[in-house]
């Protein structure tokens, strides 16, 4: 079942991603004061920036109906943005001082 020529699991994935942004939101809407975030060090931007760039690079390959990956090109591309998200949602956690 298509709805607007896309399948359910790229629709979860916009839900999923829709309700991390409110989640995020909500943390940081909440309180007296605004948190206050400590800068990222630069190895932690290099890494950020590395996983980025696979991530967009995976879905480039997968949009452009590429065979890069045999077959698996959905399924790389959304391991990395797994890894991506899994990396980013404990580092927002440690760079936020109150």
């Amino acid at each position: 079942m298509n709805v607007l020529g896309l399948d359910p699991l790229t629709w979860a994935l916009v839900a999923v991603g829709f309700v991390i942004a409110a989640v995020v939101y909500v943390r940081g809407s909440g309180g007296k004061d605004p948190p206050r975030y400590a800068p990222a060090t630069a190895r932690q931007k290099a890494i950020c920036a590395v996983l980025l760039a696979a991530m967009m690079a995976a879905w480039g390959v997968y949009f452009a109906d590429w065979d890069v990956f045999g077959g698996h090109e959905k399924q790389v591309a959304l391991v990395v943005q797994v890894l991506l998200l899994l990396y980013i949602i404990p580092l927002s956690d440690i760079l936020e001082r109150r």
